[in-house]
């Protein structure tokens, strides 16, 4: 029964079971990776084994104080063992979906002919321009070309971008506690923008098109393997 159940609900994980000439008994279910609508489909239709219908259902309060009175140091000895893999299993799949996501490949940016690793890199350098200016003052040379690049990626970029002049770092215009940057233009007018939101939408173009050149590069991968198979 054991084996069927494990078949038809793959999401469960037998700790322990135990049944008599009757076939009535106990079956505990490790609630890693137990969702409770998987344990409510089990009690709702149950099981077939063997041309048997087993039923099921969650044992509490008093019945459940009989089963560990009566049966509660046999669970302990079966289930412990099964229970400390099932966590290690567990926590060794976690780990690797962290290292696969740390490992995922990042697009990088070119800004005005300087490569930065990553949008956290670009990041990084926008707030070392915004704390090396004081309020009011002018972004020059590079560090204009850096900051244009980032306001391109602004959602009303066309609209941020009309009667340019220069850039400036200054307190926010409702939070004087925040600095933040901003457009003057042709007749002295500012309007501040956000860096971060400019730099998130950088990071997604990037990404998308990073995934453009892999599905390209594979495409012809593959053009190139029927060509050899063609040739062989």
């Amino acid at each position: 029964m054991e084996n069927d159940l494990l078949v038809a609900y793959p999401e469960a994980r037998i700790l322990y079971s135990r049944a008599d000439e009757e076939k009535t008994g106990h079956l505990c279910l490790c609630e890693i990776g137990l969702s409770e609508d998987v344990l409510n489909k089990i009690v709702a239709e149950g099981l077939t084994s063997q041309d048997v219908k087993f039923t099921f259902k969650v044992s509490e309060g008093e019945e459940l104080n009989n089963f560990w009175n009566d049966h509660g140091s046999h669970y302990q000895m079966c289930s412990g063992q099964k229970l400390r893999r099932l966590r290690k299993a567990k926590a060794a799949e976690q780990k690797d979906n962290k290292r696969a996501k740390t490992t995922e490949k990042e697009p990088s940016f070119t800004i005005a002919g300087i490569t930065y690793q990553n949008a956290g890199k670009v990041k990084a350098k926008a707030r070392a321009i915004m704390n090396q200016k004081l309020n009011g003052e002018k972004l020059e040379g590079y560090e204009e070309a850096f900051m244009t690049y980032i306001l391109s990626h602004h959602a009303r970029h066309e609209e941020k971008s009309k009667d340019f002049s220069y850039f400036i770092v200054d307190a926010h215009p409702e939070f004087n506690a925040t600095r933040c940057f901003f457009v003057v233009r042709k007749d002295e007018s500012k309007e501040d923008f956000s860096m971060s939101k400019c730099i998130e939408n950088m990071e997604i173009a990037g990404k998308k098109a990073l995934a453009e050149e892999e599905t390209k590069a594979a495409e012809e991968k593959k053009e190139e393997e029927k060509e050899e198979e063609k040739k062989e």
